[in-house]
């Protein structure tokens, strides 16, 4: 299979950025776009097709998906991708979780047509913990079960907050991670169009200890785990 490369999430990390940005380079290329979720599909998956759909590009260029919901995939299901790509390089996108979430949550009321300003805290909460929305935010258990198939070296992490802060970096190190040369060009675009948002209506107070209880314990373990520190409350 010619997958060079898969991006596992997290959702509102700034995983679009990471595709548009990979996308404007020449030697890069997503054939089935992004948001795939071709592993996220319940079994049995077209095996034929996905290697159709993902070899359909010139083999000298890196060809790869992101999907945000990869995060959630079981280790069966890794397993599954470790047999058709065993070489394949990995990398997660992660952000504050109680800020990733609330990012996300105002994503879903956006969507649904909602309007934030008119919702009562305990209406947001629904679109706060609804689905799997907190889950999404534990990255220590999911980089454990990806950890548990493939090696270290082929997991790339990248961090929300040097998206925001040094984009030329990340897209280099990217870039770097799944075997491409950088490019200057890309790296000037790169540090001109990503820039932090404008804020909105904040979290309440009460939703964010909530999130900060139920993330302690997990980010704790990322701390220790992978060295990233988001034990603190967040910034949203």
């Amino acid at each position: 299979m010619a997958l060079r490369f898969v991006g596992i999430g997290a959702a509102k990390c700034a995983t679009t950025w990471t595709y548009r940005m990979l996308g404007r380079h020449s030697q890069v290329q997503f054939p089935a776009g992004k948001e795939v979720n071709f592993w996220s599909k319940p079994a049995p998956r077209d095996m034929a097709r996905y290697a159709e759909v993902m070899s359909e590009h010139d083999p000298s260029v890196a060809a790869g998906e992101i999907s945000v919901s990869y995060v959630h995939l079981s280790v069966a299901t890794m397993r599954e991708l470790q047999a058709h790509a065993p070489d394949v390089r990995l990398f997660m996108n992660v952000r504050h979780p109680v800020d990733r979430a609330w990012s996300r949550a105002k994503m879903r009321v956006r969507d649904q047509g909602a309007v934030l300003a008119d919702l009562t805290d305990a209406q947001l909460m629904e679109y706060v913990f609804g689905g799997n929305n907190v889950a999404a935010g534990d990255y220590a258990a999911s980089l454990t079960r990806w950890a548990s198939v493939f090696p270290a070296e082929q997991m790339l992490i990248t961090r929300f907050d040097d998206v925001v802060a040094r984009p030329a970096w990340v897209i280099e190190r990217l870039l770097g991670h799944i075997g491409v040369e950088p490019d200057e060009q890309l790296s000037t675009i790169a540090q001109r169009t990503r820039r932090p948002s404008t804020p909105d209506r904040p979290l309440p107070d009460g939703i964010r200890e909530m999130l900060a209880r139920l993330y302690a314990e997990p980010m704790r373990r990322f701390r220790d785990e992978y060295g990233i520190d988001y034990t603190g409350p967040g910034r949203s």
